[in-house]
């Protein structure tokens, strides 16, 4: 683009062209390498404008013209919070996708049951339904941090569950009341189910930990035994995490 064209270009989107224009505009423009550059350019020039309009308004007397000028400027600044905006959403899309690329290599997988249904996700559901916003949410950020690798032994915030046979091989990592249930199979970590935990119910948490335990054994089996594409289980594990976690659809309706 030389520099006559970009003159050209630059005083079209801030004087002539619709909101609709300079959105269909940038949208071509956003996944571009050098998108970063040109923005700032377009912004740099609506902000002139905006600077011009300033100075002829300061200088001008005929008041139907200040109104024309004022209108402009409204018109201007509106573009520049719906370019704004568009940054934004480009930017949280970016950052979102490169938090699922580092999905596969966090080594998290969520256990189905025989009948191929993720096994949290009743226990999300009830929560849901059962406790208040705060507590929700921290069983979803423990998850967050279990996919995020944030999960080096810490025995104040995880803790295996080994005090019998039946419960060998479970981990429990935890926030207050909020348990999030997983196991440790080959490399991977298997999430296994999420329980409020309460100092009254211990036959009640020992039960829900057996479950889990016996739920997800058939799927412990199947990676143990290489009779699972991993690829094709972490891509399911993925999809559940974006469209029932982080999305938002994790919360039910009642």
């Amino acid at each position: 683009m030389n520099d006559n064209y970009e003159h050209q270009y630059l005083m079209w989107l801030s004087t002539t062209a619709s909101e609709e224009e300079l959105k269909e505009e940038i949208n071509k423009i956003i996944d571009l390498e050098n998108n970063g550059d040109v923005i700032n350019r377009i912004l740099d020039s609506l902000f002139e404008e905006i600077k011009t309009i300033d100075l002829l308004m300061k200088s001008e007397n005929d008041e139907e013209e200040i109104i024309y000028l004022n209108n402009n400027k409204i018109e201007i600044e509106s573009k520049i919070n719906l370019l704004k905006k568009l940054l934004e959403k480009y930017n949280k899309k970016q950052q979102y996708e490169e938090y699922l690329e580092n999905f596969g290599a966090s080594g998290v997988l969520f256990a189905t049951n025989e009948y191929g249904n993720f096994i949290i996700e009743n226990d999300l559901k009830w929560l849901y339904n059962n406790v208040d916003e705060s507590t929700y949410n921290s069983f979803i950020e423990l998850i967050e941090e279990l996919v995020s690798g944030e999960n080096d032994f810490n025995i104040t915030k995880q803790k295996p569950l080994s005090e019998n046979k039946k419960l060998k091989g479970l981990y429990e990592k935890k926030n207050y009341q909020a348990r999030v249930i997983y196991r440790y199979v080959k490399d991977k970590i298997v999430i296994v189910g999420a329980l409020l935990k309460k100092e009254d119910n211990e036959l009640k948490d020992r039960n829900f930990w057996i479950n889990c335990k016996v739920k997800s054994q058939n799927y412990v089996d199947k990676i143990e035994n290489n009779c699972v594409d991993i690829n094709e289980a972490i891509e399911e594990s993925k999809k559940f995490y974006n469209d029932k976690i982080l999305q938002g659809e994790s919360k039910y309706g009642k």
